[in-house]
């Protein structure tokens, strides 16, 4: 009889944690996927319902960046975060923003997407915005976040000290020392003085595997039309998405200057600054961050519902 009243538990048990998780948002289910793009195993996860919103991490990151925007845009948006080729779950190695691109392009046509809205930080900046280039009437908006550009003329700074390369303490220290350097640089001096943000950065960035830096040369910087030569930033005026340019109020005298050159090269483009934020605008603040984002999106789903 004990047994019995032992095995009738469990089973309760069980049948209570299902029942439980059918009510659960679509959001909270969600689980993550590979698909096979472009010879490479690509890890995406979608959650939510609505217009589509795709999230594009930076270099040495992964989809956790974003933690932290999913339970806000979940509620209103179909959101689609993926590891770049190289990066996190995503298998091969990582390469330039023209393959980027593609990767994004055969990504959202395996996902039956035909149009969305498209985030990029920093180094994904760059993917979005040859990803806006190469497939304009996908972009409904494009958002870049901390984000240069090919071509920009990046102002001195005399404070810049001139040290060993990554790539070159990867292959002669190691990966993980190259790594630790890394988280301290002053590209994450912000992020640095918040200890739950820079606790999940480190987490992030030790999960890297840095296959580009073990490599003997690094991919090369492409022109989208070698034919021509031009680079992406004489092409900032074909882009016609609204765009919203965002950057923490402490991201260096550069990417200021990138920053003004984008919003000012960008036919409908602004610009916000996010205050006591740095590269990480999105981790360091994201309150901040996401009442931004949400009201240039939700001003751009009323033009959207009033056009249909």
């Amino acid at each position: 009889m004990e047994i019995f009243d032992r095995v009738y538990s469990r089973l309760l048990y069980v049948v209570a944690v299902f029942v439980l998780l059918s009510f659960l948002p679509q959001s909270v289910q969600a689980k993550g996927q590979y698909a096979q793009i472009n010879g490479t195993q690509i890890y995406y996860e979608v959650e939510g319902e609505g217009h589509p919103l795709v999230f594009i991490h930076g270099y040495s990151l992964d989809l956790r960046m974003w933690d932290d925007q999913m339970p806000v845009f979940t509620k209103k948006y179909r959101v689609i975060r993926y590891d770049r080729r190289g990066f996190g779950k995503s298998s091969g190695v990582e390469q330039t923003y023209n393959a980027d691109a593609e990767d994004l392009y055969k990504l959202l046509k395996h996902l039956k997407i035909t149009s969305c809205y498209v985030l990029g930080m920093s180094q994904g900046g760059g993917a979005a915005l040859y990803f806006a280039l190469r497939y304009p009437q996908m972009v409904d908006a494009l958002i870049l976040q901390d984000t240069g550009v090919e071509g920009f003329r990046w102002p001195r700074n005399p404070k810049h000290i001139k040290t060993k390369s990554l790539r070159e303490i990867a292959r002669t220290e190691g990966l993980e020392k190259a790594k630790e350097v890394w988280l301290q640089y002053p590209l994450f001096e912000v992020s640095r003085k918040k200890p739950e943000v820079f606790r999940k950065l480190r987490e992030i960035i030790k999960d890297y595997p840095g296959k580009s830096l073990l490599r003997p040369h690094p991919p090369q910087s492409e022109s989208l039309d070698k034919s021509k030569a031009k680079q992406a930033i004489d092409r900032l005026n074909e882009i016609q998405a609204p765009t919203l340019v965002i950057l923490g109020e402490f991201e260096s005298i550069g990417m200021h200057a990138v920053a003004d050159a984008l919003t000012y090269g960008i036919p409908n483009a602004e610009k916000v600054v996010i205050p006591g934020a740095g590269h990480m605008a999105n981790m360091d603040e994201p309150n901040a961050f996401n009442t931004t984002l949400l009201q240039f999106l939700e001003k751009l789903d009323r033009k959207r519902s009033q056009q249909k």
